[in-house]
């Protein structure tokens, strides 16, 4: 069953209000000591983004995720009520284990990122995130300086090479529901600035 864009979005901008991490390999799962040891030994490159014990995300109620998997557990069914239990549910994300590069190339009626509607996926090869319309677009990221975790940004979506429709996900709502969901959405993002 395809999930309804507006539940995507919806489900992706709750994440921004609760407590989040960048990870390399982070499927949503609960972040217990063994969970986050396994990510480093599988990305050492995780101990420079101090979320390990002195971070204070490990053993807490917090969601560690990278830019693709941030997208791929949302379509998996990680919600903020629910972490994924481990990567047999993982895998339950209908458009599989890709990275940024295997994302890019699926997206389909592509577009200029400043012109991605809500839902839109945005690729380079390096990095993934989704348009919240308007130019406001949100990811899982980790720059050293201000985020670590999800974040919603008001301005830079042209960083992205493409957006697209993401397969699985159903654009074909009806119109007055999704307009309403937007402009909600939207009066939401206004508040935040």
């Amino acid at each position: 069953m395809k999930m309804k864009v507006s539940d995507f979005v919806r489900t992706a901008d709750e994440f921004v209000n609760y407590t989040t991490c960048y990870l390399r390999g982070g499927i949503g799962k609960y972040l217990d000591q063994a969970w986050y040891d396994s990510l480093l030994k599988k990305c050492p490159e995780n101990a420079k983004y101090g979320n390990g014990k002195d971070g204070h995300y490990v053993n807490t109620d917090a969601f560690a995720f990278d830019c693709i998997c941030f997208i791929k557990s949302i379509l998996a069914g990680c919600t903020i009520k629910h972490h994924l239990a481990d990567y047999t549910e993982y895998n339950k994300c209908p458009i599989g284990d890709c990275t940024t590069k295997g994302f890019k190339a699926m997206l389909y009626d592509t577009c200029d990122p400043r012109k991605a509607e809500a839902g839109y996926g945005l690729a380079t090869d390096g990095h993934a995130g989704i348009s919240l319309g308007n130019g406001v677009w949100i990811d899982c990221n980790w720059d050293g300086k201000t985020q670590n975790g999800v974040a919603v940004h008001y301005t830079g979506i042209e960083r992205f090479d493409v957006a697209g429709k993401i397969p699985t996900i159903d654009y074909e709502e009806k119109e007055d529901e999704v307009k309403e969901f937007l402009t909600w959405l939207y009066e939401e993002w206004k508040g935040r600035k």
